[in-house]
C-alpha cells in the first residue's frame, strides 16, 4: 500500500482525526499534472468534504488574503500533549505558547475571511467545469 494510500485512510477510519482545512483559491487552480489528473484530485476533495469530522474552506482570489505558506496547526485530545505549529515555508515547528497564540489568532483570522464551508463544493464544481 502506497503512503498516499496510507494517508487517505486516515481520514476513513473510526478514530479519525477532526481536519480543518483553509486552502487558497490559487492551490486549487494550480494545474499540476494533465486535466484528467486534476479533474481527479478535485474530485477527491468533494469526497472528504462529506466526512462529518471535515471542515474544508477555500480562500476566493476576491479576499486579497494570503497566508503567504502552509500553517499546519496541530491540537491533540486531551490537552495530554501541548499544540503544535509546523511552517513549512521556514521547515521549522513552533511549541512555545506565544508562537502557538499567535498562530491560532492567525487560523482564525482566515478561517473568519474565507468562503464557509457550505460554499466550497460549489467553488470545486466551478473549477472542475474550468479544467
Amino acid at each position: 500500500m502506497s503512503l498516499l494510500s496510507k494517508r487517505r485512510q486516515i481520514l476513513h477510519r473510526s478514530a479519525a482525526p477532526n481536519l480543518w482545512v483553509v486552502i487558497d483559491e490559487a492551490a486549487l487552480r494550480r494545474r499540476l499534472g494533465g486535466a484528467a489528473t486534476m479533474r481527479q484530485q478535485l474530485e477527491h476533495l468533494i469526497e472528504i468534504t462529506e466526512l462529518p469530522h471535515v471542515t474544508f474552506q477555500v480562500m476566493p482570489f476576491s479576499t486579497g488574503v494570503a497566508a503567504g505558506g502552509a500553517i499546519i496547526l496541530l491540537r491533540f485530545p486531551g490537552r495530554a500533549l501541548a499544540d503544535v505549529v509546523y511552517l513549512e515555508q521556514l521547515a521549522r515547528a513552533l511549541d512555545r505558547a506565544a508562537d502557538i497564540q499567535h498562530y491560532h489568532q492567525v487560523m482564525d483570522r482566515l478561517s473568519a475571511r474565507a468562503e464557509p464551508p457550505t460554499a466550497t463544493v460549489t467553488i470545486i464544481d466551478q473549477i472542475l467545469e474550468e479544467t
